[in-house]
């Protein structure tokens, strides 16, 4: 019976109008006993009743039980594949997809021969790139110069100005200082404890405590070294600075 009705729908369907594609309800024009016309008034018809539907349906309330049967019946139409395990529906899902199948041709398998034809089409494809083949007008992106054209090149550059090589800048006008108090920045209690004990992991247990506090309190002390360092050089320039010589008339070879 079932192969009956699916010869007898075969015979008599249309292929699938776009308007109805974009819709989900291409199904519809498989069923259809109208001759296979574009364009036809039955067509339009059928596509304006189908669109009003469809809008009803969108235009209802989400919690309307109508709007909800309605979007799972579209749901339906527009997958049969993927609803056809229905009880109630499953047998008509499955004829629309058998009324689809008619439409397309039949797709040979797969052989080695064609599989190679395809590797081969693929490689002689030009890779074509608008920044690399075009916009990129190096004559040596294929090849590096030559010894000579490398020769010719460091003449044509110009030695360059190295007079201000070395100088500090000396700002125009004064900088404002900005306030980084909220600032956290880096933990550096936490990064010393961790290095801390990353040192002393491979010592026996009962000396780990005692390595990482003497890490620590030393990790503490260099810094603050450093930091006087850095603090008597800056009070150093500031003076150099503000008695008007330079470096080289205190007997600095800077």
């Amino acid at each position: 019976m079932e192969e009956e009705m699916l010869a007898h729908n075969g015979a008599k369907m249309s292929m699938p109008r776009k308007a109805m594609k974009e819709m989900g309800l291409q199904v519809c024009c498989l069923m259809c006993d109208a001759q296979d016309i574009a364009g036809s008034e039955r067509c339009k018809h059928c596509i304006s009743q189908h669109s009003s539907a469809r809008n009803a349906i969108d235009s209802a309330s989400p919690e309307s039980k109508i709007r909800q049967l309605g979007e799972e019946l579209f749901q339906m139409i527009a997958n049969p594949h993927l609803w056809d395990h229905d009880e109630i529906h499953g047998n008509h899902l499955r004829n629309y997809q058998f009324l689809a199948a008619q439409l397309t041709d039949p797709k040979e398998p797969d052989t080695v021969e064609s599989v190679a034809k395809l590797f081969a089409k693929q490689k002689e494809k030009k890779d074509v790139s608008l920044i690399r083949d075009f916009a990129n007008q190096n004559p040596w992106k294929h090849k590096p110069p030559t010894a000579g054209e490398i020769m010719e090149l460091s003449q044509d550059l110009g030695e360059g100005n190295s007079d201000l090589a070395g100088k500090r800048t000396i700002p125009s006008k004064p900088i404002a200082k900005i306030d980084r108090a909220d600032r956290v920045g880096e933990d550096l209690q936490l990064s010393d404890r961790i290095r801390a004990q990353q040192i002393a992991a491979s010592l026996p247990k009962e000396e780990r405590k005692e390595i990482t506090e003497k890490e620590v309190t030393k990790r503490k002390k260099q810094r603050k070294r450093l930091q006087d360092t850095i603090e008597g050089v800056d009070e150093f320039i500031a003076e150099v600075e503000g008695s008007g010589q330079e470096p080289t008339d205190l007997g600095l070879d800077i």
